[in-house]
Formats: C-alpha cells, sequence, structure tokens
C-alpha cells in the first residue's frame, strides 16, 4: 500500500461523480461524445492510499469532490476499479489503442481497466446549488448509473427536506426515490414558501 501524504489532484480522466444528473462515468476513450467537454472530478484529501492488490485507491481524512458544480464532503472517499489485463503478447486490454479514436484510454494509462463502484463514508454532504443532501454513506454504482444514500439520509431545498431510511437518485432518470421501513418512515417537511422540487418531477409552473 502506497501512501502519498499531501493534497491530490486526481487525473483529468473526465469522471462524472455523485450529480443528481450527471452522465455516466468515462472510463474508456469510447465513451467520450464528440464535441463534449471532458471535465475533471477534482479531489483534495490529507492522505492517498493505493492498494493496487485490492484494487481501490483511498482518499482519507477532509475529503472535497468537485465535478462541474456539485461540490462532496466525507472522511473518506473510496474508488474500487478493476484493473487492467494482460492479453496475448504482453500487451495490457486497457493500454490498447482504439483504432477508431486513435488514443489510448486514459483509465488504461495509469493501471485502469474500468471503475466499479465509488464509496464515500462518514459525514456525507453533497452540495448542488441550492440542494443539499446528507448522510453517512453515499455508493455510486457506476453500471447502474444510481447514487444510494444511507445513513439517516436527508435532502434539503431551501427549508423544505425529505428523509427516510435510503434515498436513491437514478442519474439516467432523473429522479430520486426515498424509501422507508417500519422503523424509519418517510418524512417530508414542505414550505408553501419555499422553492423545494421533488426530485424527478418538473417544477409546477407559477399561474
Amino acid at each position: 500500500m502506497r501512501a502519498i501524504p499531501q493534497t491530490f489532484l486526481l487525473l483529468m480522466l473526465g469522471l462524472g461523480l455523485m450529480s443528481f444528473a450527471a452522465p455516466p462515468l468515462c472510463y474508456s476513450q469510447t465513451d467520450n461524445v464528440p464535441g463534449q467537454e471532458q471535465l475533471p472530478l477534482n479531489i483534495t484529501a490529507a492522505r492517498l492510499e493505493v492498494d493496487h492488490s485490492q484494487q481501490v485507491i483511498s482518499f482519507l481524512t477532509k475529503v472535497e469532490a468537485r465535478y462541474k458544480d456539485l461540490i462532496l464532503y466525507t472522511d473518506l472517499l473510496k474508488i474500487f476499479y478493476q484493473a487492467k489485463t494482460e492479453t496475448p503478447g504482453g500487451k495490457t486490454s486497457a493500454g490498447q489503442k482504439d483504432d477508431s479514436k486513435g488514443a489510448a484510454s486514459p483509465l488504461g494509462a495509469v493501471g485502469i481497466e474500468k471503475i466499479l463502484r465509488i464509496e464515500a463514508l462518514g459525514n456525507v454532504r453533497i452540495v448542488q446549488q441550492d440542494r443539499v443532501a446528507t448522510g453517512e454513506k453515499a455508493i455510486y454504482y457506476t453500471q447502474e448509473e444510481k447514487i444510494v444514500l444511507l445513513g439517516n439520509p436527508q435532502l434539503w431545498r431551501g427549508e423544505s427536506s425529505l428523509k427516510g431510511r435510503e434515498i436513491v437518485f437514478f442519474l439516467k432518470d432523473n429522479r430520486a426515490v426515498v424509501e422507508g421501513d417500519p422503523e424509519k418512515r418517510v418524512e417530508a417537511v414542505i414550505y408553501p414558501s419555499s422553492k423545494f422540487q421533488v426530485p424527478g418531477k418538473p417544477a409546477a409552473k407559477a399561474p
């Protein structure tokens, strides 16, 4: 395991993290949309640990991740990935060039085939414009393109709020589901003058 005790700027890979309406993670050159700007995910933390044997990158202590207009704060951020594998001839699958693009995958350049999931653990707070979501754990599943917020999760906009056992954000559909159970029922507090909008539904037009 390798530790780097300083602020770290993750590679300019165009990764999308924890946005309520973000595109999926870009883990290969073929995922790029022509003409679409690829923005970086910037992560700062007190320490970085890379465990290639377990295929995980960990950012520890006062972690702050920024992507577009979204900011994620947490105590620990883990990126789970699939390492590139060698193919016959000694070449690595992720390091090969895409003939249609003429360039190697940027993730492959650092030994990563693809990102599997990203976990934020401890004092999770996600801020996007006037919306704030909090919880003790957030998991971003790249294949399903969804975020699961756990640990007394709550979503605020202004004075209005939603909370339950878990909040699931479906990025493809731009919608959210608040799950409850007998011990932790869904609770909504909505002020008429607030700008709160139920996730996934268009705002009502003023008369």
